[in-house]
C-alpha cells in the first residue's frame, strides 16, 4: 500500500464481537510520534489460536479504502496524506474459541493553514526539469516535498521552501508539499498532479510580446506590469535559481509595476494565483 502522511491520533476504543473470549491482556500504545509518522505497538499473546491483523480506512484520489496493511506484526507504521479522519484497526482473532475483538483508532489529519499553496514550473526549454515553490514562508514552518509515480509509489523526497526536480519519464505524477509547524506540532499538506509530456507540440512556446499577456512588456529590460488579472489575486515571481524574490496581490482596477533594473538577465516565472503561469524574458 502506498505509504502516506497522517495527523494526529485522537482516541482509541475497543470492541468484542463475542464476550466468552478473555482479551484484557491486549495492550495497544503509541510507540512513536514525529510530526504526521506514527508508530503503533501491539502486544498480543502468540500461540497457535491467536491470531491478529491491521486494517485501515482512508481516501486515496477522491476515493474510499478499507485495506488490510499487516498480517501479525507487533509494530505498525501508519501515514496518510489527507485531511479529515482516518481510521486504524486492530483486529484480535481467538480461532479454538470463536471469538474476535476489534481495536480502532481515528486518526485526524489537522489543517493549520487552509490558504497553503505551491506552484510547479517547467525549465526553459525542458520538459521533465521542473522547480517548485511554497507560497508560505514563516520561522515555525519547516518544508518537506514528496514526489510519487501514478501507481502510488514514493520516488522522491527532499526539503526546503523551494525544490528543483527531473521526473523521471513521461506521464502522470503527485507532488506533496508538507509544511510542519513545530511551533504548535502540527502538519498541512498539498499535492498537485503533474502530466509530463515532452512532445514538442505542447511544450513551452518562445517569449514573444503579447497584447493579452499578463506581463507586459515581456521581454523587458527595467520593469513590466502585471495586467489582465480581472480581480485580486496572489502573485509569486521566482528567480531562474528556484528563489522567490517577489510576492504580492494584483489589483483589479490597476496595473502593478515590477521594477527589474537590477535583476540579471534571464527567464523568471510569473504565478498568479488561479491564473497560471507566464515566462518572463529579463535582457539588458
Amino acid at each position: 500500500m502506498k505509504k502516506l502522511i497522517l495527523g494526529l491520533v485522537a482516541f482509541m476504543v475497543a470492541m468484542s464481537a463475542n464476550a466468552q473470549c478473555n482479551f484484557s491482556g491486549i495492550k495497544v500504545t503509541l510507540n512513536t510520534q514525529m510530526r504526521s509518522y506514527y508508530k503503533f505497538l501491539a502486544e498480543v499473546d502468540s500461540d497457535s489460536c491467536t491470531e491478529f491483523f491491521w486494517m485501515a480506512d482512508y481516501t486515496f484520489k477522491g476515493q474510499k479504502y478499507h485495506d488490510t496493511i499487516g498480517w501479525n506484526n507487533s509494530l505498525m507504521e501508519f501515514q496518510l496524506n489527507v485531511k479529515g479522519t482516518s481510521y486504524l484497526y486492530l483486529k484480535v482473532i481467538n480461532r479454538c474459541e470463536g471469538c474476535d475483538t476489534l481495536f480502532t483508532f481515528p486518526l485526524t489529519q489537522i489543517v493549520f493553514a487552509p490558504k497553503v499553496d505551491f506552484y510547479g514550473v517547467q525549465k526553459w526549454g525542458k520538459c521533465k526539469d521542473y522547480e517548485f515553490a511554497m507560497s508560505i514562508l514563516d520561522s515555525c514552518i519547516t518544508p518537506y516535498w514528496y514526489v510519487f509515480d501514478y501507481s502510488g509509489n514514493q520516488i522522491h523526497y527532499d526539503s526546503g521552501y523551494t525544490m528543483e526536480y527531473t521526473f523521471p519519464w513521461e506521464g502522470k505524477f503527485e507532488v506533496y508539499a508538507q509544511w510542519w509547524n513545530h511551533c504548535v506540532n502540527q502538519d498541512t499538506f498539498f499535492g498537485k498532479e503533474f502530466d509530463i509530456i515532452c512532445d514538442s507540440t505542447l511544450g513551452l512556446k518562445p517569449i514573444t510580446p503579447s497584447a493579452r499577456g499578463m506581463a507586459r512588456p515581456n521581454p523587458t529590460s527595467c520593469e513590466f506590469y502585471i495586467t489582465n488579472t480581472r480581480g485580486v489575486h496572489e502573485y509569486m515571481i521566482v528567480n531562474p535559481a528556484g528563489t522567490i524574490i517577489a510576492v504580492g496581490h494584483t489589483d483589479p482596477f490597476e496595473e502593478v509595476r515590477i521594477e527589474t533594473c537590477l535583476w540579471p538577465n534571464g527567464v523568471y516565472y510569473l504565478l498568479v494565483e488561479g491564473l497560471g503561469r507566464e515566462l518572463i524574458m529579463i535582457q539588458h
